[in-house]
């Protein structure tokens, strides 16, 4: 049961992200259709509270807090490779221990086989910078993945995998706020 219930919910999230502008359906060598591997952002690794150095974790403490929102993209399923096209949607908001006018923060993007093996780890650095005395800034930042073809290995068996890049304690922070049994 448990089985169709992760079926049944990659299924329908495919689907959103097709409907969405997401990986399109296109033709193969044998006129069958195949669909482009379905991204995802991870839940632990969506969101950045950065607290100032050797403080606690109060409100007062925030330097920044990042978010990665949304994610669209197209992708082109070639003989040799997989080319991912991604724009990442993203929102800063500026903490009340923030000093510069500027946050610097990474997200990393992951591709993985059907087997849960690491192929590739991308990082991709930010600067945001609040103007004047803005609080908030959305913005979006646009990045390709290449993912080489293998004949034992379908598009849709790819995973790709994002999340912002957290210190130690910035993910222990998140599992306690998300409520995660993992330490």
């Amino acid at each position: 049961m448990r089985e169709i219930s992760k079926l049944l919910k990659r299924l329908i999230l495919t689907v959103m992200v097709l409907s969405v502008g997401g990986c399109g359906l296109i033709g193969g060598p044998t006129g069958a259709p195949d669909i482009c591997p379905v991204p995802a952002i991870l839940k632990e690794l969506q969101e950045m509270v950065r607290f100032k150095p050797g403080a606690g974790t109060d409100l007062s403490d925030v330097i920044v807090h990042v978010k990665m929102n949304t994610f669209n993209g197209v992708c082109d399923i070639g003989e040799k490779e997989i080319s991912l096209s991604m724009a990442i949607e993203m929102t800063a908001l500026r903490g009340a221990a923030m000093v510069e006018d500027n946050a610097r923060f990474s997200f990393l993007v992951w591709i993985l086989d059907r087997n849960k093996e690491v192929l590739s780890r991308n990082r991709f650095p930010i600067i945001s910078k609040f103007e004047g005395r803005d609080s908030r800034i959305d913005f979006s930042d646009t990045f390709d993945v290449i993912i080489p073809q293998r004949a034992d290995h379908a598009p849709t068996d790819w995973i790709v995998y994002m999340g912002l890049e957290l210190s130690k304690e910035e993910l222990a922070y998140n599992r306690r706020r998300l409520g995660s049994k993992k330490r």
